[in-house]
């Protein structure tokens, strides 16, 4: 675990960005702050990855980093984004989930819906019904 950990902080932005998506498979607390902070990396690529790799937690500062991620000007960091607080089950990224409903592209206004479905999120019904 920790020399993809090391890798994260590499120069390289394919490097650091094969380390986030290889963190994805794994539940380890040490890996968590580190792709954190991957998440202001200039690479979309690099921050997308890095999205990738913090989905699988239930965590206060996870949820508060993807929610930051959901105004990213990277479309598939947005995507990625509101797909991972879709798997959050935390009520804190309803409001900001219904916010990606007016994006400009379809796959994250989609995955927004989608997310809002999996949060049982009934306060958004009305704003999905004008989707229809």
């Amino acid at each position: 675990m920790q020399p993809l950990i090391n890798a994260l902080g590499d120069r390289d932005e394919h490097v650091r960005t094969y380390a986030a998506s290889a963190l994805a498979f794994f539940d380890d607390e040490r890996a968590i702050k580190p792709l954190i902070r991957l998440l202001s990396d200039t690479s979309p690529g690099v921050r997308s990855a890095a999205v990738m790799g913090l989905k699988r937690e239930e965590d206060p500062r996870i949820v508060e980093a993807l929610i930051r991620m959901l105004s990213d000007s990277d479309e598939t960091v947005r995507h990625r984004a509101v797909n991972s607080l879709g798997l959050s089950k935390d009520p804190r990224a309803v409001k900001p989930l219904i916010g990606r409903l007016s994006d400009q592209e379809d796959r994250v206004r989609e995955g927004a819906a989608n997310a809002l479905g999996k949060l049982k999120a009934v306060v958004a019904v009305p704003q999905l019904l004008v989707l229809l």
